[in-house]
């Protein structure tokens, strides 16, 4: 198996120089539009839209550092795909995890921007655009907390008009962060007084202390130094490793889709992310490493989970290897280059897709039930049976693929730091030897 593979710099740079104008447009956009849909048929739908828009942009926008774009991706893609599976099949549980991750996501992305603003030594445009939208993202925070509050504990809030909506906690969390406090919604149990009293101390000490950085770096720009922001090819550079036991690589890559596929199946999703494992194993140990993989999952799934009938998806894994290898040789795959990556991901997934009606039709398998809400949805839409199963696989496919390449690669920056981070501490160690 080939063994030498291209490593990014721990320090590299990032895709772009960040673009905090998008992230602000996209949470305007949540906050002033969703209210007005919320009680339509589609609510659920744009509203899982216009927070898809708010991770995307919100991943743009800490793009100083690729390890940035890393973690923001691990975070996105699970509150991705507990906030679209809700929308096709709402259910409670699904509802409360999808606003626990976006808490999450929303204060690591505030966390950073911030930390990007205070660092900065000099305003710019995009500081600016910053400072607004982590404003606004803790107000979303806050309301998302109220809304998953309630749910948890009903009655924590009083509704003098209105009822207990997303929308209406996003507004008490903003009347409450601004101190305006209309009065209309008031908080009762103690846990959601001490909650509104947190945001209100976070809101005022925010704008007193943002306003006095923002006017130190205009006055002279001798606070610290601007983050550094290198272009990713003038700091990527060439690592290699040795991989020794490379069955070791192919066992692990099984073990990640099995464990992934299985609790995908338990939770009943729309998606398998059932080759992340396998484009990972090509990533690290080349094509032939991760075409073993693919094999060895699909006949492990067969015997065990799926039927002995259902080896044949063995053909899409290794499709999905052979796409992994050709974009991967073409320098695609890449957290620096989002662009060609969804690129990547398109392919790979349409691709996927065709061979999967393909597959189903000839060895005439039952359809995935995780995905039957996909299909009736589109068959509504249509009409037409044949259109809305094409279409639903492309839906899924492109999804799945996309996330599972994503992985893939985030996973290469980490392991990457850390063979450097190894390789460092053997070349100290190596050197006080020798003096």
């Amino acid at each position: 198996m080939p063994d030498n593979r291209n490593f990014p710099e721990k320090n590299g740079g990032s895709f772009g120089d960040g673009n905090s104008l998008a992230l602000l447009v996209s949470l305007l956009l949540l906050i002033t539009v969703f209210p007005y849909f919320e009680k339509t048929e589609i609510g659920a739908t744009i509203l899982v839209v216009l927070f898809t828009a708010v991770l995307l942009s919100g991943i743009y926008a800490v793009s100083y550092d690729v390890r940035y774009v890393a973690v923001g991706l691990l975070l996105a893609i699970p509150t991705f795909i507990l906030g679209w599976s809700n929308a096709f099949t709402p259910l409670t549980a699904t509802e409360l995890a999808w606003m626990a991750f976006m808490i999450i996501f929303l204060v690591y992305t505030l966390a950073v921007v911030l930390r990007h603003i205070f660092s900065s030594g000099q305003v710019s445009v995009d500081e600016i655009y910053g400072a607004i939208s982590v404003y606004v993202m803790i107000g979303l925070t806050f309301g998302i907390t109220y809304h998953l509050l309630e749910t948890f504990v009903p009655g924590s809030f009083k509704y003098n008009v209105g009822q207990s909506t997303m929308s209406s906690m996003i507004y008490l969390s903003f009347s409450t962060l601004s101190t305006v406090g209309f009065g209309d919604i008031t908080p009762l149990s103690a846990i959601a007084r001490s909650i509104s009293i947190l945001e209100m101390v976070i809101g005022a000490t925010y704008v007193a202390v943002l306003i006095g950085t923002l006017i130190n770096a205009s006055r002279d720009g001798t606070g610290n130094t601007r983050m550094p922001r290198k272009n990713a090819q003038e700091t990527e550079r060439t690592e290699h490793i040795s991989l020794k036991k490379p069955w070791i690589l192919v066992l692990a890559a099984v073990m990640l889709n099995y464990a992934t596929s299985i609790l995908m199946v338990s939770l009943n999703l729309p998606f398998f992310l059932d080759s992340w494992g396998t484009s990972l194993a090509v990533l690290m140990g080349g094509l032939s490493a991760g075409i073993a993989a693919g094999i060895a999952y699909n006949l492990l799934m067969a015997f065990t989970v799926w039927g002995v009938s259902s080896w044949v998806w063995i053909f899409s894994s290794i499709w999905v290897a052979v796409c992994t290898w050709h974009f991967w040789k073409n320098k695609w795959i890449d957290l620096h280059k989002p662009v060609k990556l969804l690129s990547a991901s398109t392919a790979t997934g349409t691709g996927s897709a065709i061979l999967a009606v393909i597959i189903i039709s000839l060895a005439r398998l039952p359809p995935y039930q995780g995905t039957l809400p996909v299909y009736e949805l589109v068959y509504d839409y249509t009409g037409n049976s044949q259109m809305a199963s094409l279409l639903e696989q492309l839906l899924v496919e492109i999804t799945d693929k996309m996330i599972c390449l994503t992985l893939a690669a985030i996973f290469m920056v980490f392991l990457a730091s850390h063979i450097r981070n190894k390789r460092g501490k053997r070349s100290i160690r190596q050197s006080r030897l020798s003096q």
